[in-house]
């Protein structure tokens, strides 16, 4: 069952079933899950969000969300993600140019918060999309916001949740999913799958 505002989030326990996979990137994180295996989270953006526990020791169980993404021309699942998935322009400055799209599942994202109300198993995944027009000074300021999670309200920014998400990614583009460039072209259609396992803490 998701998570509801002013409840608790998971339970406490002492240790991880037999077989739980330690996991040190997002990726990882969401194989296991899609996988159907519980999942120690020990690195990664939603590591970050949980608030970068170390070590072996085990104190807490939790539901959590995946996002799926299925190519919706041959409505094929392409993969999954539990943090972030970014659209941005192809090169080494992407984030800086053209459109941005960041779809994220654990509120963190490279070192800030685009969405600050985002959660991990609330159900819903939340976007971040950043109009092509904005300047490199505003984006700069943003981004320097974003690490506290105050760069909104912003007349270039908006801000959505929901279910499900669609998007097109032109050949000029590039979906990073949880780190990892997918090499995609075409339109995607982005799929909360809530409850979709468990992580342990």
């Amino acid at each position: 069952m998701t998570i509801r505002i002013g409840e608790e989030w998971g339970e406490a326990v002492e240790s991880a079933p037999g077989g739980t996979q330690t996991a040190y990137t997002d990726r990882d994180v969401a194989q296991a899950l899609d996988d159907r295996r519980s999942v120690l989270v020990r690195g990664g953006a939603l590591h970050q969000t949980l608030g970068s526990p170390e070590g072996d020791t085990v104190t807490r169980r939790l539901p959590i969300d995946l996002v799926e993404m299925v190519d919706t021309a041959s409505e094929t699942r392409i993969a999954v993600s539990v943090a972030n998935i970014c659209l941005v322009q192809r090169g080494p400055f992407g984030r800086w140019r053209g459109r941005v799209v960041v779809v994220t599942n654990c509120g963190e994202c490279s070192g800030v918060t685009p969405c600050p109300r985002a959660h991990p198993n609330d159900g819903t995944l939340d976007v971040l999309e950043v109009d092509a027009s904005m300047r490199l000074f505003q984006r700069r300021l943003a981004w320097k916001r974003a690490k506290s999670g105050s760069h909104l309200p912003h007349p270039s920014l908006s801000v959505w949740s929901g279910a499900k998400f669609c998007l097109t990614v032109e050949p000029n583009e590039q979906i990073i999913v949880d780190g990892v460039d997918l090499k995609f072209t075409g339109d995607l259609e982005l799929r909360v799958v809530a409850d979709a396992g468990e992580i342990f803490i």
